[in-house]
C-alpha cells in the first residue's frame, strides 16, 4: 500500500474504484465498506483507493480534539487489514472545504482519483457545509460516468457500529465493547520514552508512552494490555492517566511488561488496551502502590492468562 497526501503528491492515478470516508477508528462498518471496494477493484481490473482526510475535519475548525486512530495509527490498521493499493490523506484549506458537491465529483473524485466506483456509507456528507449526502452522490457521478455503491450501516443487537459508540465506550473503559466494534484491540502507539524511573525502583520497570494530543484516551486507570514492540507482542498491565500518587502534568501510558528486561527506550510500541481493571487512585504512600502494583499485575496475568513461568 501506497500512502499519498492529496493535492501535495501528483501521483498519477490509474482507474479505479475509492472508498470514500473518515474511518476513525476503521471499525468493523468502515472494515465492510472498505472490503467491498477492495473487491469490486479486483473484478473490475482498478486500483483501489482508500480516500480520507490527514487530519479530522472537524478539527479544521478547532472544534474537535480526540480522534480514536490518528493518522499513523489509521495508516497502521488499514495496511494490517487490507491489500488496497493506496491510502490517499486529503488535505484540508478553506478551497478544498467550500467545494460544492459538484465541483467535489468533477475536481477530486473524477480529475484527481479517476474513479469509476465509489463505495461510500448510508450516512456520507460531502461539499461545502456537508450540503451533499450519499443520494446526491450517487446522482452526480452517474453523470461523470462513475457507479457509487452506497454500503448498508452495520448494526448489532439493535445498537450501529459507529465512530461515536466505540468513543463512548473507550471513555467509559469498555474495552470489550470497544474493541468488539473495533474488530482489533484498542491501542495507543508511540515512542518508549524515559519516566521518573520510580517503577523500576520499586520492582516493576515501565515502558512510558505519551499519548499524541489528539488521541482519545481511555477512561484514567489499570488495564490488563497487551504490547507489540518490534513485531513481538508482550502481556503486561498499563495505567493511564496523571499518576497521582506521583503526579504527572499530562497523561502517560506506564506499561509493566512481564517477560522483558531489555533497553527499549527509543523504540516504538502499540499498546493494546484488553480490560480495565480498576480505576486510577492515589495511594498514601509508595508501599502502598507496590502492594497494589502487585496486585494489578496478578489481575492482569489471570485475565491475560499469562504463563506464570517468565
Amino acid at each position: 500500500m501506497k500512502t499519498v497526501l492529496i493535492p501535495q503528491d501528483h501521483t498519477q492515478f490509474f482507474f479505479s474504484c475509492v472508498a470514500l470516508g473518515n474511518f476513525d477508528g476503521v471499525h468493523r462498518g468502515h472494515q465492510l465498506l472498505i472490503r467491498t471496494c477492495e473487491t469490486l477493484a479486483k473484478e473490475h481490473n482498478l486500483s483501489s483507493i482508500v480516500y480520507t482526510f490527514f487530519k479530522h475535519h472537524r478539527a479544521y475548525f478547532g472544534n474537535f480534539h480526540e480522534v480514536i486512530t490518528e493518522n499513523s495509527a489509521k495508516e497502521y490498521v488499514i495496511n494490517k487489514l487490507f491489500d488496497v493499493d493506496f491510502l490517499a490523506f486529503q488535505t484540508l484549506d478553506d478551497a478544498f472545504l467550500n467545494q460544492t458537491p459538484e465541483q467535489f465529483v468533477k475536481t477530486v473524485l473524477k480529475d484527481t482519483l479517476h474513479a469509476k466506483i465509489v463505495t461510500v456509507g448510508e450516512h456520507y456528507s460531502f461539499g461545502k457545509g456537508g450540503a451533499g449526502d450519499a443520494t446526491l452522490l450517487k446522482s452526480l457521478c452517474e453523470n461523470e460516468g462513475i457507479k457509487v455503491v452506497i454500503v448498508p450501516l452495520m448494526t448489532e443487537n439493535g445498537e450501529m457500529l459507529s465512530s461515536t459508540a466505540v468513543r463512548r465506550a473507550v471513555q467509559c473503559g469498555d474495552m470489550d465493547k470497544a474493541n468488539r466494534i473495533l474488530g482489533y484491540d484498542f491501542f495507543m502507539a508511540g515512542t518508549i520514552v524515559h519516566g521518573n524511573h520510580i517503577g523500576s525502583a520499586i520492582g516493576f520497570p515501565t515502558v512510558n508512552v505519551v499519548p499524541a494530543p489528539d488521541q482519545l484516551l481511555p477512561r484514567f486507570g489499570v488495564y490488563a494490555t497487551k504490547t507489540v514492540i518490534e513485531n513481538k507482542e508482550y502481556d503486561g498491565v498499563t495505567n493511564i492517566g496523571l499518576k497521582p500518587t506521583i503526579g504527572s502534568d499530562r497523561p502517560v501510558a506506564e506499561t509493566h511488561l512481564f517477560a522483558v528486561h531489555s533497553d527499549l527506550y527509543g523504540k516504538t510500541a502499540h499498546v493494546k488496551f484488553i480490560q480495565m481493571l480498576r480505576p486510577e487512585q492515589k495511594f498514601a504512600s509508595i508501599e502502598e502502590l507496590k502492594a497494589q502494583i502487585a496486585r494489578d499485575k496478578e489481575h492482569a496475568k489471570a485475565y491475560l492468562g499469562t504463563d506464570k513461568t517468565e
